[in-house]
Formats: C-alpha cells, sequence, structure tokens
C-alpha cells in the first residue's frame, strides 16, 4: 500500500511539474479548441486574443520553471520555443501580419516592399529574444527541421528532370468531369477510400457545411487521437478533391501514426512529416491506381502531380533563405538570384506567394515534405510496395511510434 501510494505521489508531482513548465497537453488543447472555433466562425479576434492569452500563461510557466527544452527527439516539433522570447512582441508582429495580409493585394511593389522589409526586421528582432540568430532558424528549430535535410532534398531536387506542368493541366481538365468528383458526391467517394485503404477514417469530424469562405481546408487535432477535426470547403473536379484528401491525410497522421512520449501522450508531432503524409494522400488522387479503382478509368499521371511544384516551392524557400540572413535584403535581387539557382521562371515575383507574409518558413517545411512525398512514391514503386502498407508497417512501429530517421534513410539516402 505504502509503495502504491508514493507512486500515485510521485504522478501527481510529476503532473504538477509539467503544468509548471507549459509540456502537458494543456495549453495546447486549449489553443486548438480556439483555432477550431476560429475556423468554424471566422472570428480571428476572439482566436487571436485567446491564443495570446495561453501563450503569454505557457511563457511565465516556463520561466518560472526555469526551463529551456525538453530533449525532443531529432525531428521532433519542440512546443515549448512557441511560449519563448519576447512574446508581446511575437503578438504585435502577428498583428501586424494580419493588417498586410487583409490589403497585400492592393499593395504597389514598393509599398509591399517597405511593409515586409519591416516584418523581417521585428521577425528577426523577436527571434533574437527566443536565442536565435534570425526567425528562420527559430521556426525552423521549432518545427524539428535540421539544416541537413533541407540541403539533402534541395541539392537532389536541383538535378532533378523537370516536369511538362501542361500535360497535367490538360489531363485535369478531362478527369475533372468525372461525376464521382461533383461536390455533392465526394463524401461518398471518401467513405468508399476509407474502406478500400483502410484508413480508420471514422474518427474523424469531417465540417464541410456553412463554413466561412476565406480558406478552402484545416485539420485541427484537439486531442491526439479520439478528437481529430477536418474542416473543408469542398470544391469540384480532381484539385478540389485532392484539397479534401490532403487535409484527410493530416487526420490519418493524427489517428494512426502520431508518435507517443515518453509519457505515452501524442505530442509533439513532427511536422515535416505529417505534411509528408497529407501530400501522400493529395497526391494519390492522382494516380493510375486511384483512377482505376474509384474512377474507373485508366487516365492517372502516378508522378506528375507530386513533382508538379517543387521547384517553385524551392525557389521560395531560398528566396527565404536571402531575405532574412541579410540585414537589408533587395527582395527583387534576392528573387532574381533565387529563380537563377533553382532554374525558376521569375513568374510573378515575390509579391505573390502569401506565405512569405502569414507564415515564414513553411515553404521549406512544405518543399522537404514535397520531396519526400514524391520520394516515397518512387521507394514503394521501385521495391514493389503498397503504398499504405510501407507507410504502417516501415514509417512506423507496432503502436504507432514514428521512426522518422529510419524513414529518411530509405527515401533519402
Amino acid at each position: 500500500a505504502w509503495t502504491a501510494w508514493r507512486a500515485a505521489w510521485r504522478s501527481i508531482r510529476h503532473e504538477r511539474k509539467e503544468k509548471r513548465m507549459g509540456f502537458g497537453n494543456d495549453y495546447l488543447q486549449e489553443e486548438r479548441k480556439a483555432e477550431l472555433q476560429y475556423w468554424l466562425s471566422g472570428d480571428y479576434e476572439s482566436f487571436c486574443g485567446k491564443k495570446k492569452e495561453i501563450y503569454l500563461a505557457a511563457g511565465k510557466a516556463i520561466k518560472d520553471a526555469g526551463h529551456t527544452s525538453p530533449g525532443h527527439s531529432p525531428g521532433g516539433y519542440r512546443n515549448e520555443l512557441k511560449y519563448a522570447g519576447d512574446l508581446e512582441l511575437a503578438f504585435r508582429i502577428e498583428t501586424e501580419e494580419k493588417k498586410f495580409r487583409s490589403v497585400r493585394k492592393q499593395l504597389p511593389a514598393p509599398e509591399y516592399a517597405k511593409w515586409l522589409q519591416k516584418l523581417v526586421r521585428l521577425r528577426n528582432q523577436y527571434a533574437r529574444t527566443a536565442g536565435f540568430e534570425n526567425y528562420l532558424d527559430y521556426r525552423y528549430a521549432l518545427w524539428g527541421i535540421g539544416g541537413d535535410v533541407f540541403a539533402r532534398a534541395a541539392s537532389r531536387q536541383r538535378k532533378a528532370e523537370k516536369t511538362d506542368s501542361m500535360e497535367l493541366r490538360r489531363w485535369l481538365g478531362e478527369v475533372s468531369a468525372d461525376h464521382r468528383l461533383a461536390v455533392e458526391n465526394q463524401r461518398a467517394l471518401f467513405r468508399e477510400i476509407d474502406e478500400c485503404w483502410n484508413l480508420n477514417g471514422s474518427g474523424i469530424q469531417i465540417h464541410d457545411e456553412d463554413l466561412p469562405g476565406f480558406y478552402i481546408g484545416a485539420c485541427v487535432p484537439v486531442s491526439i487521437p479520439d478528437d481529430i477535426h477536418v474542416l473543408i470547403n469542398r470544391r469540384p473536379g480532381l484539385s478540389g478533391f485532392s484539397v479534401f484528401m490532403h487535409e484527410i491525410g493530416h487526420g490519418f497522421y493524427y489517428t494512426n501514426i502520431a508518435a507517443p512520449d515518453i509519457h505515452g501522450r501524442r505530442e509533439p508531432f513532427n511536422l515535416i512529416m505529417e505534411e509528408t503524409v497529407a501530400l501522400l494522400f493529395e497526391n494519390q488522387v492522382y494516380t493510375d491506381g486511384f483512377s482505376r479503382e474509384f474512377l474507373h478509368t485508366d487516365r492517372g499521371m502516378w508522378l506528375p502531380k507530386a513533382e508538379f511544384q517543387l521547384d517553385y516551392l524551392l525557389c521560395c524557400a531560398e528566396f527565404e533563405e536571402r531575405i532574412y540572413r541579410k540585414a537589408d535584403p533587395d527582395f527583387d535581387a534576392e528573387w532574381k538570384a533565387a529563380c537563377a539557382f533553382t532554374g525558376e521562371e521569375e513568374g510573378d515575383g515575390w509579391t505573390k506567394p502569401h506565405f512569405f507574409v502569414s507564415n515564414p518558413g513553411y515553404f521549406a517545411a512544405y518543399f522537404i515534405a514535397a520531396f519526400l512525398a514524391k520520394e516515397t512514391y518512387r521507394y514503394a514503386d521501385r521495391e514493389s510496395r503498397d503504398l499504405f502498407d510501407f507507410i504502417r508497417n516501415e514509417i512506423c512501429s507496432p503502436g504507432g511510434a514514428l521512426a522518422y530517421e529510419a524513414f529518411l534513410e530509405k527515401v533519402l539516402p
């Protein structure tokens, strides 16, 4: 009895310590609950206010505990960094971002440049308060992105054969007319896919009616793995359905893959692997196997969709690498240099991609994930493996633990 009481008391003290340190599920779950309400209602002001309250409380708990890092495994999301540094400055930056996003498409390039330059300086200033040289280093550390993974993927992509996007666009126009891809039929199509691929999708709550129209899709894991929400403003055609499947891929990651930590909780997540899995789902609808099984046609494209945007994503990631590591970057010159480095056309320029304003660093994360998704297809094809069998039995060990390093060795040797 004494042994049992002592063990119970140690457990209670550990839980209390975790709450003081801010690494329990409380702060994350409260933020996710607020985020879910935002996606359902579109009320950004309430979400931002609630998030600031949560972050300030978490930051104070970490500071009071004198703790800086719980020592996550390679590739793991470092939640404690969300609450690091000068959080008042962080939310000043978020307010500035929100104002910028609302007007950026109407701004002439010189005014756009001044506003973006101000954001870059503020972000780098915040990063230094959190112990990092610049904001990209901070974001990469937060998401668990090692520089070697980005460099390896970038080097491989620069040597890759380019994809003809015109062929993909012509094919999309033909296949998207299929009646099964009409908005009213997409839920039934997903149920068929769920059963065929054994996705365990019944644990995902899908919201697809009366949503704000400013986004296409989102996935919010309030509690992993049993309270997962996919929100989707459905669009017709294969491209619209691929976005739906991308968000389902996020849900699959949380219900099937997200690795438990040492206490058995499924935190923290791995951003690169999560986006890789989501992109595998998104791109799977372009394959010949999907076309035969669910659309009853032999018009699948297999790899081109997985490869289509890789050079563009790499170009944008390279642009951010340049502008965050210089004191006063010339955006036009840096965009030209990034395009030349990656072999990408200059196109509409650096004012078009919204992630430069809304989510810096995400282009690098998305590029790595898209590259790994492509290489996963190639690996499964070389080994004559079923894609989802490979995910379940080689990316993950029994019980859902994620073998991140082993996965990189298989698809990014």
